[in-house]
């Protein structure tokens, strides 16, 4: 297969239509190459046509006869320095490119990161694992999730597609020695990985709540005392008549970054130390991919041409691809057509040596090779 490497400047994009001012700065605006992050807490900017940068295209075949496509933002094509890479991999396993095909790399929306486990995780799915808190021992609850009921001391959901429904409600009702806290809910933002607790304590003649963070920064609670709104902020108390009347006591929890949880207990007045408490452990959904097939890499290479990856086991990232569009003919690239992508994400990368650097809030436009 012919290798492909091309170069994109900024100044080749200006001299292609230099006939026609208004087109010449749609035409720049369209096909500017270019990567931001944020690399363990110091600016990366790497915009092709300054310092001598250019966008190369290759399209290659690895040893397990999956094609990549490969977008790589450089000074040099021979020697990587100061380089921000992107490898798209094949649809099949195939002789010819063409056969291969990329249209599961290539859409709109969460992109799949390629793993060394040959497990990938699928964007938008989770597994959740759900038990009442454990200082008393295993005892079974009702659980009441998406409209059904399970019995037993713990409740396993292995796969919960958040792309349909963004948010996991779950129930746990408890009778018995903790028939004081009947009832705890939790509404969870799943694509979120904020977490708080409620805390309710309701004696015999007076009821305190308070809330705090398990993972995530507090900004702001909406406290609902059977239904009703009562304050905002943070811990508050109220005096109770004796009557033994159980009460419902809700906080809508919202985080720096956006993300929300609703939480919720039903309370009886009793002894101080009854109340209980529902925990959940979130992990991401993974699939049988053993040659990662229709996946996408990151890749930075240091300053002494060090190689970090995405591409390791049980790996931690994001990526997606927020506008795509086939470049048209007049496009500077030349011949062989060529995909445009803008793109964003974050990623924990990796070199061979286990060294580890992170990228955060990475926003990018590339072009990539297609058969």
């Amino acid at each position: 297969m012919k290798r492909i490497i091309l170069a994109v400047l900024g100044l080749l994009v200006w001299t292609q239509c230099s006939d026609d001012e208004q087109t010449a700065l749609e035409y720049q605006d369209s096909y500017r190459f270019y990567v931001y992050a944020n690399l363990d807490g110091q600016p990366l900017n790497l915009n092709a046509g300054e310092d001598d940068y250019a966008l190369f295209t290759q399209l290659k075949q690895d040893s397990l006869g999956v094609w990549h496509t490969i977008g790589t933002l450089a000074r040099d094509s021979n020697r990587y320095r100061h380089a921000f890479q992107l490898r798209f991999r094949s649809d099949r396993v195939a002789a010819t490119a063409d056969e291969a095909g990329f249209a599961a790399s290539f859409a709109v929306g969460p992109r799949t990161l390629a793993d060394a486990s040959g497990a990938v995780r699928i964007p938008g799915i989770y597994r959740f694992f759900f038990r009442p808190d454990s200082f008393s021992g295993h005892q079974n609850v009702l659980w009441e999730y998406e409209g059904r009921t399970y019995y037993g001391d713990s409740l396993r959901v292995d796969s919960f597609d958040a792309r349909t429904n963004p948010y996991c409600e779950i129930a746990m009702r408890s009778a018995g020695v903790f028939a004081c806290t009947p009832l705890v809910a939790h509404r969870i933002e799943a694509h979120s990985n904020c977490r708080a607790q409620l805390n309710v304590h309701a004696s015999y003649d007076r009821l305190s709540a308070g809330v705090e963070p398990v993972l995530g920064r507090i900004e702001a609670i909406q406290w609902y005392l059977d239904s009703i709104p009562i304050s905002e902020g943070g811990n508050w108390q109220r005096s109770l008549s004796g009557s033994g009347q159980a009460h419902l006591v809700e906080a809508e929890v919202s985080f720096s970054g956006g993300c929300t949880e609703r939480l919720a207990k039903l309370v009886v007045p009793g002894p101080a130390n009854c109340e209980r408490h529902l925990i959940y452990q979130k992990r991401p959904f993974r699939k049988a991919n053993p040659d990662n097939l229709g996946t996408v890499e990151l890749v930075y290479f240091d300053g002494q041409g060090k190689r970090f990856s995405s591409f390791y086991a049980q790996n931690e990232g994001s990526f997606q691809i927020e506008k795509l569009k086939l470049l048209e003919a007049k496009n500077p690239l030349g011949p062989g057509l060529h995909n445009h992508l803008l793109f964003s994400g974050q990623a924990l990368l990796k070199s061979a040596d286990g060294e580890s650097i992170m990228l955060h809030n990475i926003h990018g436009s590339f072009a990539t090779l297609l058969p």
